[in-house]
Parts: structure tokens; sequence; C-alpha cells
């Protein structure tokens, strides 16, 4: 019931279009978002640039962290959306590859779309499924 309720959130081409709109500028990047002083909030996008400040941010603290280049990484991604986050940082990290785990398989369409218009699909993995499935559908030796 649960995933139904997700899949009738996300997975519509209404509510897809609704969050490009609130994002300000088609993004479909949509989760929270870093705000810094060059971020004006007056202007339109500024929801989807602070989603990408988030995104860039997370992933140099994980990079930080590991105290690893990002040309060693695999990025995964759970409840990825239209994978918007994995295929930034897949255009900016030409050696990184992802894997994207989402309920929603017309979002998971776009995803795989936006990342062959990327020029990432090769670099890029999305599969259709819920949390409870990651170990399953991530693994590499489950595949």
């Amino acid at each position: 019931q649960h995933e139904r309720g997700v899949q009738a959130q996300y997975d519509t081409a209404e509510k897809r279009a609704f969050y490009a709109q609130v994002m300000g500028d088609g993004t479909s990047n949509i989760h929270f978002g870093k705000w810094d002083d060059d971020i004006d909030v007056t202007q339109e996008g500024a929801y989807g640039k602070a989603s990408d400040a988030m995104t860039d941010y997370m992933f140099a603290l994980a990079t930080d962290l590991l105290a690893q280049n990002s040309s060693t990484l695999s990025y995964v991604d759970l409840g990825s959306g239209t994978g918007g986050a994995a295929i930034r940082l897949l255009s900016a990290h030409p050696s990184l590859t992802a894997t994207c785990l989402n309920l929603c398989e017309a979002q998971n369409a776009t995803a795989q779309q936006d990342a062959v218009a990327a020029g990432v699909a090769d670099r890029f993995t999305v599969r259709t499924g819920s949390y409870d499935q990651a170990q399953a559908l991530l693994l590499p030796e489950n595949n």
C-alpha cells in the first residue's frame, strides 16, 4: 500500500510537471537544497539551483570522508526519482558510475532518456524496486 502511495505521488505526468514548475526551471532534482549566498530566492530556478548545490556539496563531503578520488567511486541513489542528481554527478565526474533505485516506472524511463540525452547512459543504471529490494537489486553478486 505504501509503495502504491509513493507511485501515485510521483509517477504521473501531472505530478512531475508540478515539481518541475515548483523548482522553477524544469529541473528533476527535487530534494532539499543548500542555500548559499549566491542563490537569490526571488529568481526563477532558485530551488533547482539549491538542489544542485546540495547534490554537489554532499558528493564533495562523501569523497572527502572517503579520502578517495571520485574516479574510484560508484554512486547509488535510493529513491532517485528521474535521476537528476545521478546524471548531474555523472556529467561532472567522467569516470563515476551511478546506479539508481526507484519505485516509479515512468520516472525511471525519464531518467534513462535523460541519461542518454546527457551522454552518460553508458555509466548509468536504473532499477525499478523498493528499498526493501535494494540488496537483491543493487549488490553485484546478485546481478
